[in-house]
């Protein structure tokens, strides 16, 4: 069966036959499925298999967990009895014994230790990502194929492989403030490879419009709901690709998820090393999976046990607490919130591929050392090398959290209230300016009250998001 799910590049299996049941999940659980474990039960939609309002067994302090990360660690659901399969995991259900195994095939863990140098890496990941793309590129010889372009590393990449590569039908398109740094790339990478390229021009009344509809609720509902915050990334931009029918069931929409993550862009300073007390393992983890709102510290001792019970099962020989936290972070937020994006496109009935998540070029950086992922060491020095029509040298635009206009008033007021006011002034400051930051249009979905009601507790515009999907859920089981 695993050798299924790499040669056929199935994002799942479930196989029924006289006996048992057969499921799993591909190794980043491209596709969810849920198991009920009392009256055995699986699919894709939690509604399927818990839809009994009187008999639900719902975890009594699940929001807590749902507002500070916005997904239910491990196989668990807000329901006792309704599991999900993990990345890289498998089920048997056998029906005469009532029976049920589960078993993980897959973990984001070193198999052995790699001992290749510099030169001989970058050889096999130029060879691998070339393999993947001339894959993509023979499937889907005909079809269009939309890039959603960031201006990032990540996305950059996409478009140059699909360019060098020959595939003739590529369409690039950005959205978010007109003058931000994301835009002003994108519109330069396009230009450079005479590639289409489409901005979106939607403003803060039309996250507003979308976010207050029906079609959000829809949207959520389809989503993994009540195990997972629905990412909404791409979602206005697919509408309205959707409605002007520049994009049909035909087009194949191709992402950078998830470069930064896989080839070491999250690997935490205080972890580098190996003789660190796993606590600060713990704080790391707190503090970067966490904190979409801010709790008593009180909390964080129940969080952390929960967080213990995740490694139970690892290798005690494996102790590089920088590998422990990529496993949780893959283990976690990755396969779920992130690949979780993938459901707008299911939802606007279209298809994808995600080169990053393949499981050649998971499974190459999973096993490459950390001395080549500190900083995307490895990942950094591949681009510039292959600085395909010299977008990745050429390119030298400052990152920026506001656009020019809003830098304007921002920096300087930051800078009096830091040495006049204090920081702490600063720092509510700072709170309050993100509602015109590059995420601006998303805050904005939910209007001025609504974020200064909590803006001093919100990490990003996930943040407001979640507070109204919790909201939802609540009313749903009153």
């Amino acid at each position: 069966i695993w050798y299924l799910l790499r040669r056929f590049y199935l994002r799942a299996i479930l196989i029924e036959t006289k006996n048992k049941i057969f499921a799993s999940a591909d190794h980043c659980k491209s596709v969810s499925l849920f198991y009920n474990q009392k009256n055995f039960k699986i699919s894709n939609k939690v509604k399927r298999i818990q839809n009994k309002k009187k008999n639900l067994e719902i975890e009594k302090n699940y929001s807590f967990e749902l507002l500070k990360s916005g997904y239910m660690s491990s196989n668990r659901t807000i329901f006792l009895n309704v599991k999900q399969l993990r990345a890289g995991e498998a089920l048997i259900y056998n029906k005469k014994s009532n029976r049920l195994t589960t078993k993980k095939y897959f973990n984001y863990l070193p198999d052995s230790k790699n001992t290749k140098q510099e030169i001989d890496l970058l050889k096999i990941h130029e060879k691998i990502l070339n393999e993947e793309f001339l894959r993509i590129i023979k499937k889907n010889k005909d079809k269009l194929i939309l890039v959603p372009l960031s201006g990032g590393l990540d996305s950059r990449l996409i478009i140059s492989k699909l360019t060098e590569l020959g595939h003739k039908r590529i369409i690039a398109f950005s959205y978010g403030p007109k003058d931000s740094f994301e835009v002003k790339i994108a519109k330069r990478v396009c230009k450079i490879l005479s590639i289409k390229w489409i901005y979106i021009n939607q403003n803060s009344k039309d996250y507003k419009n979308y976010f207050n509809s029906k079609k959000i609720i829809k949207f959520w509902k389809f989503c993994d709901f009540y195990s997972t915050l629905p990412n909404n990334q791409d979602l206005l931009a697919i509408d309205y690709l959707k409605s002007k029918k520049i994009i049909d069931r035909n087009s194949i929409i191709i992402n950078g998820q998830t470069g930064d993550f896989i080839t070491g862009g999250h690997i935490p300073k205080s972890l580098i090393g190996y003789k660190i007390k796993k606590d600060i393992l713990f704080k790391e983890i707190i503090k970067k999976h966490y904190s979409l709102l801010e709790f008593e510290s009180k909390n964080k001792i129940n969080l952390k046990n929960n967080i213990k019970k995740i490694f139970n099962n690892i290798d005690k020989k494996i102790t590089a607490l920088a590998t422990l936290y990529e496993y949780w972070e893959y283990e976690e937020r990755q396969s779920k919130f992130i690949i979780g994006g993938q459901r707008v496109y299911d939802f606007y009935d279209l298809q994808w591929e995600l080169p990053f998540w393949s499981y050649s070029y998971v499974n190459f950086w999973k096993n490459v050392p950390y001395k080549f992922k500190i900083n995307q060491h490895l990942y950094k020095t591949y681009l510039e090398k292959y600085d395909y029509k010299g977008l990745f040298t050429s390119i030298k635009i400052k990152n920026q959290g506001w656009s020019l206009f809003h830098r304007y008033w921002v920096k300087p007021i930051s800078i009096f209230c830091k040495y006049i006011l204090g920081k702490k002034i600063q720092k509510d400051f700072l709170a309050f300016a993100k509602y015109f930051d590059r995420f601006s249009y998303y805050y904005s979905a939910y209007g001025i009250r609504e974020f200064l009601k909590n803006y001093k507790k919100l990490r990003n515009p996930n943040s407001l998001f979640v507070i109204k999907w919790v909201k939802l859920i609540n009313e749903e089981f009153k």
